[in-house]
């Protein structure tokens, strides 16, 4: 087996991510299917959310292993505002409970910037099929 080359760093990671939940959180509200398109869109949010938390925990433990203590946990300290839309989404969708999706898309949209661009319509919106995809393997 070979080895496993990253092309993108952990800081790109977070800002692909960010942008990505950036662009669903205005769609949520506009739901065509409300209960499949919801589920699929949080299930979307909750993957790009743990993409997140595991690249801050990947900078953080870079940073440990060079004695930067301090720098790493305020880092952690930083990104302390995914853990808790994180936990509500997987009970959320866990359980197919849509009100409490409703309070985890506030709280994001309260966080993350407005997305900037305008929004492009596509055939196929990214988050199609994506609660299937999490959450009926498991």
């Amino acid at each position: 087996m070979g080895k496993i080359i990253h092309t993108t760093n952990a800081s790109t990671q977070r800002d692909q991510s960010i942008r990505m939940i950036a662009f669903v959180l205005p769609e949520f509200s506009k739901a065509l299917r409300p209960e499949e398109d919801t589920l699929d869109m949080a299930a979307f949010v909750f993957a790009h959310l743990k993409t997140i938390a595991n690249s801050v925990d990947q900078t953080a433990l870079a940073w440990e292993k060079r004695d930067y203590w301090v720098k790493a946990d305020a880092f952690r300290r930083q990104w302390a505002w995914v853990d808790k839309p994180l936990r509500i989404l997987e009970e959320s969708l866990r359980r197919k409970d849509f009100s409490s999706l409703a309070g985890a898309f506030q709280e994001l949209s309260r966080v993350l910037p407005q997305p900037k661009s305008a929004q492009k319509k596509m055939l196929t919106p990214p988050w199609s099929g994506f609660w299937k995809k999490l959450f009926t393997d498991s």
